[in-house]
């Protein structure tokens, strides 16, 4: 474990345990992950509680994804999605991001396209990366809003930038088909390999078209069996 991430859940501790809630909830994250400390679900479960105590948004996220996985406490889905959304509601863009999600996929609450909308659209406004690659999503498959395919670009190209590979990989495809804003193979290649170690599906695709080639891109036989 780097000494850093060590010396960090020192201090973290030492801010927590004078009843700061923002590092209370970051030590529960750090024992939930096992970040500078061993992974200690009971006490992730322990220092997201205190956070609650103080009102901190990130203690409700972090509370919340303990009661949704079951992680040191019994498993609770709809409770933990309440706390997530509060925390939501509170500026906290982790949860917006992960209220926008549950909100697209109905699993542990009815499916609201509009509110997944609208909590990405929070979580974006708050710099949030995935949150920008999964409006973007929205709006290339015109999933609970009009295919807009300039926007879809728009947005994966601002989760590139915040290296999101999932976005990078969304660019690099509507740069290689010619959606949203021209037609850039070239581009869409390099993309595609600063990304393939990060994202199966930049290589699978990269493999793609150095076999078949373009008007733009020679085939590459060698290349192709590589990626």
């Amino acid at each position: 474990m780097p000494k850093d991430a060590n010396r960090a859940a020192v201090l973290m501790r030492e801010s927590a345990e004078l009843g700061h809630g923002d590092a209370q909830a970051r030590l529960a994250a750090y024992y939930r992950h096992g970040f500078g400390v061993d992974t200690d679900l009971e006490q992730a479960r322990y220092w997201a509680v205190r956070a609650v105590q103080q009102e901190s948004p990130r203690g409700y996220y972090a509370l919340g994804l303990l009661l949704k996985e079951g992680s040191g406490v019994k498993q609770d889905p709809a409770a933990g999605f309440e706390l997530i959304r509060k925390a939501a509601d509170m500026g906290h863009d982790e949860a917006q991001m992960q209220a926008g999600f549950e909100y697209e996929v109905g699993k542990i609450v009815a499916k609201d396209l509009s509110n997944a909308r609208k909590y990405y659209q929070l979580a974006a406004d708050r710099d949030n990366g995935t949150a920008m690659m999964r409006l973007g999503r929205l709006y290339r498959y015109a999933i609970g809003v009009d295919r807009d395919l300039a926007k879809a670009r728009y947005w994966f190209e601002q989760a590139h930038q915040r290296d999101v590979p999932h976005g990078t990989y969304m660019l690099a495809d509507m740069m290689y088909w010619d959606q949203g804003g021209g037609k850039d193979v070239k581009a869409a290649i390099e993309l595609w390999k600063q990304n393939a170690d990060y994202w199966p599906q930049s290589a699978h695709d990269l493999g793609v078209a150095y076999h078949f080639g373009s008007d733009q891109v020679e085939a590459n036989p060698v290349l192709a069996v590589k990626y």
